[in-house]
């Protein structure tokens, strides 16, 4: 089983499984707001925190509005997180489906961009909106281990490198916890 730690030095990518295995929270949410914080006595290095308006909790207990701080710092409009070990660079207005792990000094989405799912376009129906992670859902589900995930997985006809509709993604999440 992957540990959290485990994801800085990723050779390979974990697979939806596993990700969802590690995640402690899992939700849909709208970015409201990124601020740069400075160093200080809780957190050494500066940051940037991230807020989130919930819409849905697919695992865990997440309330209405819940903030991300990661190691990094803006540089004009854009943050430098991307150039961090591909830390997720999030923005101002967007939905994306977030794994999160245990919280601490600072939190980044398990296995950073690949388990962050962004949003790629409105739909009449948010469930039918279409969400795809860093790495276009490659490597999601190429290895296995749960039966009752095995026939999620073969029920809504999904496959490595396919978007993903967030009904899909609840029903996968659904299937892991199973």
């Amino acid at each position: 089983m992957w540990s959290p730690s485990s994801f800085a030095t990723l050779t390979t990518l974990p697979s939806f499984e596993e990700m969802v295995k590690v995640a402690e929270k899992i939700f849909l949410g709208t970015v409201k707001s990124i601020e740069e914080k400075p160093s200080d006595a809780n957190h050494p290095f500066p940051s940037i925190v991230t807020t989130f308006e919930v819409h849905e909790v697919f695992k865990g207990n997440v309330e209405k509005r819940i903030s991300i701080r990661q190691v990094g710092r803006k540089v004009g409009k854009a943050s430098r997180l991307k150039l961090l070990i591909g830390l997720p660079d999030f923005r101002v207005g967007e939905k994306s489906i977030v794994l999160l792990p245990k919280p601490g000094r600072y939190v980044s989405p398990v296995a950073f961009e690949h388990g962050v799912f962004r949003v790629l376009a409105k739909t009449k129906s948010l469930d039918q909106a279409v969400v795809s992670n860093g790495n276009s859902n490659r490597s999601l589900f190429r290895k296995i281990q749960s039966s009752t995930f095995k026939a999620s997985v073969s029920r809504l006809k999904i496959m490595d490198g396919q978007p993903l509709t967030i009904s899909s993604f609840r029903e996968l999440v659904k299937g892991v916890a199973q």
